[in-house]
């Protein structure tokens, strides 16, 4: 199921992991244990394909689910457990049905607390939630990160019996443990790690905990065949659009309804306009040309704000790591997040456009389809570039990512089109006609619409995501 051949992870000049070797078999209970530092949460993250080796090779099954509890739940907090698990079946293809949802949280003991926010859970509440989610859709490879973290007694005689379970289905199962006495009950087998290397691997009878011999076990062999996974044929896997269409219902449910994001943009945007107004003697009116271009100013300030707080959703509770492992292509959040965003945006610039006519003084006198279009193109062209940049304003490289540095140079020839054809409509004449501009646009759309689909995927994930 999974091979490890002479495996190294380097941290800047410390090496985490060193010359590591072995294989896991189906059917199979692993306990990894070690110190704190050993190198566990490190090789099963790359185990998992979050990381990526500094030498050596990582094999797995083709095509093997993996399942994985990190330290973080990648849970929503402002979403209900039921609301939670219905993003996730979404994107795993499994049943979205209530009461198929209900019947996965009795499995875990929170029937009870389906309709409470998973914001409010306890450490333990929320890491059984966390595997009911797992639990979804059965995995080839289950990789569980410490998952009695915050568990009572009960609720960690319930992870035993679904780690039990998952073995007697074939699945391949790695426990980061530090719990020895109770999980070595139920373990086939010990990897202990020591200063980076496998200290001791073999069977828990033989294992003491502190007390490992000094020799490095001999690498194990590289698997003789592929290992048979089984047969998926029923089940259905959501594509591109599936996963766009999911992340774009979860992100403007948290957005619309719990108030994540949009009351900043909306009031910064309307800052700008009344400051603008303020800016205009008795009796004065700003130019077509100018009042567009005010308004397109508010829209991208506001659009800044926007696809900051949609990234940051998935930042909370590391749900961007979620993302990453679930079966679609990683660039349906791509598509998802931009899909929000535009449709946000659109929202406040149903605000922004009366207010630009009272504050500014202005009149629609122009072909209103004609802006509309503009509107929607350039619209869309923003969106495509606010959601690929997106992806830099997350974990580590939020601090040092200046989102709307980078955003508004490349902006500048959508916002040129966006505002000639606004000021046209304002009844500013325009010899030549809105063609080019609209034209402009389009390009600008298809060159960041093929970007995304291209590149977000290595700035989204990355290395130790």
């Amino acid at each position: 199921m999974l091979h490890l051949h002479r495996v190294a992870k380097l941290f800047g000049l410390k090496a985490v992991l060193r010359n590591v070797s072995c294989t896991f078999a189906p059917g199979s209970i692993t306990l990894l244990v070690g110190d704190n530092g050993a190198g566990k949460s490190t090789l099963l993250r790359m185990a998992a394909g979050l990381s990526r080796p500094s030498a050596g090779e990582i094999t797995r099954a083709e095509n093997a689910v993996i399942g994985y509890v990190g330290h973080a739940t990648f849970l929503y907090p402002g979403m209900t457990a039921l609301e939670n698990l219905a993003f996730w079946a979404r994107l795993y293809g499994t049943s979205t049905r209530e009461k198929d949802l209900l019947a996965l949280l009795d499995q875990v003991g929170l029937a009870a607390h389906a309709h409470e926010r998973a914001g409010v859970f306890s450490r333990g509440m929320a890491q059984r939630l966390n595997l009911a989610r797992v639990l979804m859709r059965p995995a080839d490879l289950l990789l569980l990160d410490e998952p009695g973290t915050g568990l009572d007694a009960s609720s960690r005689a319930l992870l035993r019996e679904q780690m039990r379970a998952a073995r007697d289905r074939g699945a391949c199962v790695i426990v980061v443990s530090h719990d020895y006495a109770d999980d070595s009950a139920v373990a086939d087998r010990v990897v202990a790690l020591r200063n980076g290397v496998i200290a001791y691997d073999g069977p828990p009878s033989g294992y003491t905990p502190g007390a490992l011999p000094e020799e490095t076990p001999p690498e194990s062999p590289a698997p003789a065949t592929a290992t048979e996974l089984p047969d998926r044929e029923g089940e259905s896997v959501p594509g591109l659009f599936g996963m766009a269409l999911a992340v774009a219902r979860k992100d403007l449910l948290l957005t619309l309804t719990r108030g994540s994001g949009l009351v900043q943009a909306l009031l910064l945007g309307l800052l700008l306009l009344f400051v603008f107004s303020l800016a205009q003697g008795v009796g004065e009116r700003l130019s077509p040309q100018n009042a567009a271009a005010v308004f397109w100013l508010s829209s991208a300030f506001c659009q800044v704000l926007v696809f900051n707080a949609l990234f940051a959703l998935e930042e909370r509770c590391s749900s961007r790591v979620g993302l990453i492992l679930s079966p679609p292509p990683i660039q349906g959040v791509w598509l998802g997040k931009g899909l929000a965003g535009m449709i946000l945006l659109l929202l406040a610039q149903l605000i922004f456009l009366p207010a630009t006519v009272v504050f500014l003084g202005q009149e629609i006198q122009g072909d209103w389809r004609v802006a509309l279009g503009a509107l929607l193109l350039v619209d869309a062209g923003m969106c495509a570039l606010g959601s690929l940049l997106g992806a830099l304003a997350q974990g580590e490289a939020a601090r040092e990512s200046l989102l709307s540095i980078v955003l508004f140079p490349l902006l500048v020839p959508l916002l040129l089109a966006g505002i000639s054809v606004s000021a046209q409509a304002l009844g500013l004449p325009a010899p030549d006609g809105a063609d080019a501009w609209l034209g402009l646009a389009a390009a600008f759309d298809a060159v960041f619409a093929a970007a995304g689909l291209l590149l977000f995927g290595f700035m989204y994930t990355g290395d130790d995501a």
